[in-house]
């Protein structure tokens, strides 16, 4: 198995927890705060040492705002944005798909 960074999935979740984080500006500490995590199990994380569990990393999805595919993102997707560019597609569906069923149950009978 290629021992390469770009390939180690414990990095590129470190990396991408670091970067959601700091896009919020929201130090460790703060994170640890909100997400009852400890400061040095965030720390462990960031640095490509501890895993996390699913029921964490819902957590962290939702105190970041994040999608949980947005933290396994490697550096080439994260440049080119189109996995951003594809997300942003899905939600505009999303509201329109919403926008339909409201419409629908509006006119729908009771």
């Amino acid at each position: 198995m290629n021992q390469n960074k770009n390939y180690d999935i414990l990095h590129i979740f470190g990396e991408n927890l670091r970067r959601l984080r700091k896009k919020h500006r929201i130090s460790q500490l703060e994170l640890s705060s909100r997400t009852d995590l400890s400061h040095t199990f965030i720390n462990n994380i960031e640095n490509g040492k501890k895993w996390i569990s699913p029921q964490t990393l819902t957590i962290l999805c939702k105190e970041l705002h994040a999608y949980p595919f947005e933290f396994f993102l490697t550096n080439d997707l994260l440049d080119s944005n189109s996995v951003y560019l594809a997300l942003a597609e899905k939600s505009n569906l999303i509201f329109e798909l919403d926008e339909i069923i409201a419409k629908y149950r509006k006119e729908k009978p009771e």
